[in-house]
């Protein structure tokens, strides 16, 4: 045979798609919101999922009402090796609707975030200080916030300008 001779030439070819299983699955770009007051939340939530929808397709905006879900779940992923959130909107306050709760602040959730973070070698996500009192965007800022908005004021300029 020559080289320039096709060595395919008159037999059917099978070319077979990729099986499903080997496909990659996308990368989920998730948004924690760490907020126990749900009708604050469910605002924050609506406001920042229409914003998302438009300058980020594809990401999506997770809830949790209590530290102690949001502390199990970022482990549950840490431990599986699974993509963690992209950002962490922290609240300062976190037992005002939740009775009794393991973590009374974000500062608290920050910190166990941190210590779980380091045990697996990750880096942490990026998280802001979502909070309506300046003293508390500080505290949260000190224990590895990066930055604050102050939801009452800001929340929807910066929804509008966020993009993950």
């Amino acid at each position: 045979m020559g080289i320039d001779e096709d060595p395919t030439a008159g037999k059917d070819i099978d070319f077979q798609a990729p099986d499903k299983e080997r496909e990659s699955a996308p990368i989920p770009r998730e948004i924690w919101m760490i907020e126990d007051n749900a009708a604050i939340a469910a605002a924050l939530m609506r406001m920042a999922s229409m914003r998302l929808s438009q300058n980020s397709p594809g990401a999506q905006m997770v809830h949790f009402q209590e530290g102690e879900v949001a502390i199990a779940k970022f482990r549950e992923l840490a431990e599986n090796n699974q993509p963690l959130p992209v950002l962490v909107l922290m609240d300062y306050k976190l037992d005002e609707e939740v009775s009794d709760p393991k973590y009374k602040t974000g500062v608290e959730v920050i910190e166990e975030m941190k210590a779980i973070a380091a045990e697996f070698d990750l880096s942490l996500p990026e998280i802001v200080a979502f909070s309506s009192e300046e003293s508390y965007s500080f505290e949260l800022i000190n224990a590895g916030a990066s930055s604050a908005v102050n939801k009452q004021k800001d929340a929807f300029e910066y929804f509008k300008n966020l993009r993950v």
